[in-house]
């Protein structure tokens, strides 16, 4: 019988959403609201061909790193989508793994995916809406995950790089217990040079493209929220992070007119030259990646490298 629980509310949601746009920053998971699960599958792997990036089957045989045959494990996925590489985990593993699934995520579309997606696998699992950085979860997630030998907090489809890296570290370690693992897929940036950085730079910038998928994604959330795209512009801007060697790529709305919008009769301007940051993606250096999860009090067990991807299993001390 399939468990789904939820810890947001749609008031809690409405004020975290008039906060972030009096703040002209969008959190992440907002754009995934609505009809953005669509766009996002839409989008997905459009960059990068099967050859540049981890299969399910790097996946699978990075878990019998992760997993323990003789230790009962509960894998609690954090904002994962339809649960696509899960499932192919799962599934493929042997029966002498005895693994229970935590599907978390913020979108309620999200997760009636995943609940068709996972309807066959044989395993425990339960489907939590949640915003991991919230008390609400960390109370739910630790009722959930009593009586195991083993908790596995996993972050698929390059998420981790798409929130503010200090955030989320400082999330994850007040959410982790002792010993606690946390598996990461990530980005990478393979070179330091500045012709290099420039490629990367136009790989971004083609996001802007009417063409793109990848723009009616970002666009999404604000058109649902009544603002007109044709009142300004998506803008990209880069940076690089000298603390963990990471490049952080940042997707702006501009405005160019005066702009007013209504959240449940709470009313929000935006005057022109206004911008919305409406989401960034790292690309992180592999070495200043792990000394950033180390210097965290995160110990470093298993690790794999494909040319533009990578996968780390940490555990925190």
């Amino acid at each position: 019988m399939t468990q789904i629980y939820n810890t947001i509310s749609d008031p809690m949601y409405q004020r975290q959403l008039i906060n972030w746009y009096e703040n002209e920053e969008i959190d992440q998971w907002l754009l995934y609201s609505g009809d953005g699960w669509s766009a996002y599958y839409n989008s997905k792997n459009q960059t990068y061909t099967n050859k540049d990036i981890l299969s399910n089957d790097d996946f699978l045989d990075f878990s019998k790193k992760t997993f323990k045959k003789e230790e009962k494990t509960i894998f609690i996925s954090l904002g994962c989508g339809n649960s696509e590489t899960e499932k192919y985990i799962m599934s493929n593993l042997s029966d002498e793994y005895t693994v229970d699934y935590i599907w978390v995520d913020t979108s309620t579309q999200m997760i009636d995916m995943s609940v068709e997606n996972l309807k066959e696998l044989k395993n425990n699992k339960k489907f939590l809406r949640a915003d991991f950085g919230s008390d609400e979860f960390k109370s739910e997630i630790n009722n959930l995950c009593k009586n195991y030998d083993r908790k596995v907090f996993a972050f698929f489809g390059g998420t981790f790089g798409n929130i503010k890296y200090t955030k989320i570290i400082n999330i994850l370690y007040n959410i982790l217990d002792e010993n606690d693992k946390i598996w990461i897929d990530i980005w990478i940036r393979k070179w330091k040079k500045v012709e290099d950085d420039l490629k990367l730079f136009e790989i971004y910038k083609k996001y802007l493209s009417d063409e793109n998928d990848k723009k009616k994604f970002l666009l999404n959330k604000i058109i649902s929220d009544w603002i007109n795209p044709s009142d300004g512009e998506i803008i990209l801007e880069s940076s690089e992070h000298t603390e963990s060697e990471a490049l952080q790529f940042s997707f702006y709305f501009k405005f160019n007119k005066k702009v007013s919008i209504d959240i449940k009769n709470y009313n929000i301007v935006f005057l022109p030259g206004y911008s919305i940051k409406l989401i960034q993606v790292y690309r992180f250096w592999v070495d200043g990646f792990v000394n950033l999860l180390e210097g965290h009090n995160f110990k470093l067990l298993e690790k794999q490298t494909k040319w533009f991807d990578g996968q780390f299993l940490f555990e925190r001390n």
